[in-house]
C-alpha cells in the first residue's frame, strides 16, 4: 500500500497527499477541451508538480521520492496514479 494518496478537487485538480501531508498537485499539463463551455473530458498528459505551499523553494527540500522538484508528466491520469502506488478503484459500468 502506497503512502501516497489523491483526493479529487476538481475533474482537473487532485491534490496529492504523503500521509496526511498535501505534498503536490496532479493536473492535467494542457487546457481541456469543451463543447458549449463544458468541459468534455479531463485533457491529457498529467503532470504532478510539488505543492508551492509545501516547498516554497526551488529544491524543493523534503520532497518525498520519487516525485522531482521538477515536476513528473504522465501520458493519462492512471499512469500518474500508478507512478505514486496509488490503487485505482474500478468504476462501475
Amino acid at each position: 500500500m502506497s503512502a501516497f494518496h489523491a483526493h479529487e478537487v476538481q475533474a482537473d485538480y487532485h491534490a496529492i497527499f504523503y500521509g496526511d501531508r498535501k505534498v503536490a498537485i496532479l493536473t492535467p499539463a494542457l487546457p481541456a477541451q469543451s463543447w458549449l463551455g463544458i468541459p468534455m473530458f479531463p485533457a491529457e498528459p498529467w503532470t504532478i508538480i510539488p505543492d508551492p505551499e509545501a516547498f516554497p523553494d526551488a529544491s524543493c527540500t523534503g520532497l518525498p521520492r520519487p516525485l522531482s522538484p521538477t515536476g513528473n508528466t504522465f501520458p493519462t491520469l492512471g499512469a500518474a496514479l500508478s507512478f505514486l502506488g496509488i490503487e485505482q478503484r474500478a468504476e462501475a459500468a
